[in-house]
């Protein structure tokens, strides 16, 4: 028996857009568009010799990423651009739409570590004036691993937006994203991408409305799938409405692709009103609508392929969100004001499969669609003061949130199918649960004095999470209590003291008895003084100090011997010095020193029974050359060294130590304020007790430049 192929044709979906990247070098040979990435860093010297095998072979897998996804760019915008020459090109839509750099940036950054390479480079520019704007941004990540297997993964996004005015109302604009991903870390290679482009007319009728139709194209490849079809897309927004005393704003947009057998959605819609009904109340309601489908291919199983002779199946993911939030805000006066809040949510995730067939084996799984209902109430109550040397807010928060797991059922009455389908109802009904959440916040920030300043936090919850299926134990309560007190006292202009007291509550409680013995108090004290002496612009000194103990206590350990109590204490100390020689030449130290300490811990009687001790030490110190602060040289050296203990009768006995040291260099050349051009570098040595000495290169690279 076949099921039909049938979709909802009501579901939508929100997709987010995709970051922007960049990755190639493209050049146009006969005829035919070609790139060619090319990866070459290594501190070894053999390597100016040439490539390695593994470098080609990374090139060449690469290359083969580049040949899917270059004409399918090409293709993309040739229709961007014949669309948009042919409009010739007032207001731009996507200045509310988009988010744009403050500046145009480009960098790259290059890293080493072992033999894990990893780029990073992105790029951001826009033109913006009275006739054209235009925003293009560009993203690369790229991981290559050098090991006994050749590993590597790498992404590429960018995205184009341009408008052109071509009336007082009316504008021309197109939009361009691409993505391309090639994947090797998996047990099998994985490359995909996903190239849209599209282009319309905006119409502004006032200064402050907008709509925006588009059509265009979409390319899509994944799974070794290649699928394409017409995107299209609507843009609305309007900002400062104004109405019988009312204040609005709008903005929603439709994003979706028909590719045949699949379909991707990406559409939303927002809606705010405020009103003040007097000086000191005002009230405001905003009102949200999400969507998002987006459509996969997995590998079908013995099932669909014997049935609709089809490799790959197509799994759809739809996720819908209804949300409604009211705050009312109220000045009291004497600087007191209220905020009260109340959320409403609603959200449905849909997980559908495109081909579906009851005809299996008794080995095979029957695929069903189904659906998580999630519904989240919430109401919040803060209160505020806030005077010239002092803030202060308290607050209350009660949420619930009710998650349902439902299937959809197939039409048969074959007892085979009844049985599968009975059987996969309680495993979804298992899932069902209630979640009641508490909290209770508070925060105080006062200055006593000139030279006093003290705060301190507190936080308190409650969840109670329930699950109505008898055979589901994950049915508990957890109580989480954190509070934090810190002061602050400026001895003299140049040293500055500060003191911080944490601590953290924290109780789990599991209500069936299968999982009671995880049932545990969990409480962590930490005590950090930190210390801040600069007598002078070329003598800076910062220390911190830090005392902390982490006590976890099952409640059943007596009665569970495999369940030990345990504990976890330390105590660090770090100091970071600078000190300024001459204008030009300066010296810079940072020391780090950790003892940690881990044993079974008895909470009735407090004591302890340790197991293991480690010490760590961290020196580094370098001195720096820099000239007219454009240029920085500087050169030192960088050590860890840790020590680990184990604990035999209570008698602490030595076990292992580990070393790590090497030179450590620096050049910094500042192009501008903000653009500069950074490389560090780091020749490590290291050695583990009973093994030969190894050495490792390091190096990080930074390239940023404003302009």
């Amino acid at each position: 028996m076949l099921l039909s192929t049938s979709r909802r044709q009501n579901k939508k979906s929100v997709m987010m857009s995709l970051p922007a990247r960049s990755r190639c070098f493209v050049s146009a040979k006969a005829g035919k568009v070609q790139a060619t990435i090319i990866v070459k860093s290594s501190f070894d010297a053999s390597a100016s010799g040439g490539f390695t095998q593994d470098e080609c072979q990374f090139c060449a897998a690469s290359n083969h990423l580049i040949d899917l996804y270059v004409p399918s760019v090409i293709k993309v915008l040739s229709f961007i651009i014949t669309f948009f020459f042919l409009a010739s090109a007032q207001t731009n839509p996507f200045r509310s739409t988009f988010v744009v750099p403050d500046s145009n940036t480009a960098a790259i950054r290059f890293e080493r570590n072992v033999n894990t390479y990893l780029w990073n480079a992105n790029a951001l520019y826009k033109y913006d004036d009275d006739d054209l704007f235009v925003n293009f941004g560009s993203r690369l990540t790229s991981v290559f691993i050098r090991s006994n297997f050749l590993s590597f993964r790498d992404e590429q996004n960018h995205s184009l937006s341009v408008s052109k005015k071509i009336s007082p109302v009316f504008s021309a604009a197109a939009e361009l994203q691409s993505f391309a991903m090639s994947d090797s870390q998996a047990s099998s290679s994985t490359v995909a991408g996903m190239h849209t482009g599209a282009a319309g007319i905006s119409y502004q009728p006032y200064s402050n409305i907008s709509v925006t139709p588009m059509l265009g194209v979409r390319y899509d490849k994944q799974q070794f799938q290649e699928d394409d079809g017409l995107n299209y897309r609507l843009y609305a927004q309007g900002d400062s409405l104004e109405l019988s005393g009312y204040r609005g704003a709008f903005s929603g947009h439709i994003n979706q692709s028909d590719l045949g057998s699949r379909k991707f959605k990406n559409d939303a819609a927002e809606m705010n009103i405020a009103a003040e009904f007097s000086e000191s109340a005002s009230d405001s309601i905003r009102v949200r609508w999400l969507l998002n489908r987006n459509d996969f291919y997995i590998p079908a199983d013995s099932a669909v392929i014997k049935a609709f002779g089809m490799p790959m199946n197509i799994r759809s993911r739809t996720d819908q969100l209804y949300s409604v939030q009211n705050i009312i805000s109220y000045d009291i006066g004497a600087g007191f004001s209220t905020d009260i809040t109340a959320t409403v949510d609603s959200r449905n995730i849909e997980n559908d499969f495109y081909y579906k067939t009851l005809n299996i084996g008794a080995n095979d799984e029957i695929l069903f669609n189904t659906t998580v209902q999630e519904f989240h109430l919430e109401g919040a109550f803060d209160l505020q003061y806030q005077s010239e040397s002092s803030f202060a807010i308290i607050g209350f928060q009660l949420s619930e949130r009710d998650e349902r797991h439902r299937i959809e059922r197939h039409n048969s009455t074959d007892p085979f199918v009844v049985d599968k389908q009975e059987e996969r109802i309680k495993r979804e009904l298992q899932l069902d649960n209630t979640a009641f959440n508490t909290g209770l916040r508070t925060t105080i920030e006062s200055k006593f004095s000139s030279l006093d300043k003290i705060s301190f936090s507190a936080s308190s919850s409650l969840l109670h999470y329930d699950t109505p299926d008898t055979t589901n134990t994950d049915d508990r309560d957890e109580l989480l209590i954190n509070a934090s007190l810190s002061e602050t006292h400026r001895f003299s202009t140049v040293f500055i003291a500060s003191i911080t007291l944490e601590g953290t509550l924290a109780h789990l409680v599991y209500l069936h008895r299968e999982k009671s013995a995880n049932n545990n108090w969990n409480r962590i004290i930490r005590l950090s003084p930190e210390l801040r002496y600069s007598p002078s612009e070329q003598f800076r000194m910062l220390n911190s100090f830090e005392v902390s103990a982490n006590y976890t206590v099952f409640d059943f350990e007596l009665l569970v011997p495999s369940v030990k109590s345990y504990s976890y204490r330390q105590i660090a100390f770090m100091d970071s010095t600078s000190y300024d020689m001459t204008k030009h030449v300066g010296i810079d130290l940072f020391a780090h020193i950790r003892v940690f300490e881990r044993g079974e811990f008895q909470w009735k009687g407090f004591s302890e029974r340790p197991l293991q001790r480690i010490e760590e030490v961290t020196f580094s110190p370098q001195i720096r050359y820099s000239f007219n602060r454009e240029w920085y040289f500087a050169v030192g050296f960088r050590s860890f060294a840790q020590k680990r203990f184990k604990y035999t009768n209570n008698i602490r006995q030595f076990e292992s130590t580990f070393l790590s040291a090497g030179p450590t260099t620096s050049i910094m050349i500042r192009l501008s304020s903000e653009s500069l051009v950074e490389v560090r570098g780091w020749k490590e040595y290291q050695h583990q007790s009973g093994g030969a000495i190894q050495e490792f290169s390091n190096m990080t690279m930074n390239v940023r430049y404003y302009f």
